[in-house]
């Protein structure tokens, strides 16, 4: 009897991108080879079915996260950077800046994705999405934050795989239209991936550097298929999120 289940289901193709930004030892040895099967992941169809409904929780809050220490996120987690950005939901936003652009509203712990067949990991969520910009010229921002955990290279894999889901994303797509914090949006705004970590995270002795090397190898590669949506390698300094410059 035939079955009528996809040859490729959703969970499959997800957790393929995990395997590709996983590796072991100081140095990726076949950094050529994974960056071929990325460009080719990116170039898949997304297996149904994938997206998540709308999130009620983005509409009331920016800060999205619970902790169960005295409110706040533990100090030097990538949790207290998302904080530091967002700031109490009953404060205006914190007047910092995105890749030389103001911060006008954020959202972090953003839903893209779910996995049908019920596995975890192929949930996927954003770590941090903000909206930048003045002026009628406005940019959503998609960031992976990072303090410690993973890589450089590690990083830049997930948070491409959030993007592939973010840009077919019909409601996470238009979470800052519906937030009206910032008037007359485009239906589709601009965008921008990246990652924001701080600076030991690029370059560490060992793995730490040699996987941001990678990291710009991977982004070069993506420039062909990206073209208007950069990504970035940042850093949060001074209330500012900065370019990591080579």
């Amino acid at each position: 009897m035939s079955s009528s289940r996809p040859s490729v289901v959703y969970g499959d193709w997800s957790r393929r991108w995990i395997t590709l930004a996983a590796f072991s030892g100081e140095r990726c040895v076949d950094v050529d080879d994974r960056i071929d099967k990325v460009l080719k992941l990116w170039r898949e169809d997304i297996p149904l079915p994938w997206q998540r409904p709308a999130d009620p929780r983005l509409l009331a809050k920016r800060y999205g996260r619970t902790h169960h220490k005295h409110g706040v996120p533990k100090s030097g987690s990538e949790h207290e950077i998302e904080f530091e950005i967002l700031g109490l939901d009953s404060h205006p936003i914190p007047s910092g800046r995105c890749f030389g652009h103001k911060i006008v509203d954020g959202v972090n712990a953003v839903p893209l994705a779910r996995d049908a067949a019920g596995g975890r990991g192929g949930n996927v969520e954003g770590d941090l999405l903000l909206l930048a910009g003045s002026g009628g010229a406005h940019r959503a921002f998609l960031l992976e934050v990072k303090s410690t955990s993973n890589d450089a290279w590690y990083a830049v894999v997930e948070n491409l795989l959030q993007l592939r889901l973010f840009l077919e994303s019909t409601e996470a797509r238009r979470i800052f239209q519906n937030r009206a914090v910032a008037k007359d949006l485009p239906k589709r705004l601009p965008v921008t991936a990246g990652v924001l970590a701080p600076r030991a995270f690029y370059v560490a002795p060992k793995k730490k550097r040699n996987a941001t090397a990678h990291a710009r190898e991977l982004i070069d590669a993506m420039a062909t298929e990206l073209t208007g949506t950069p990504i970035e390698l940042g850093l949060w300094e001074g209330g500012e999120i900065v370019r990591l410059e080579p």
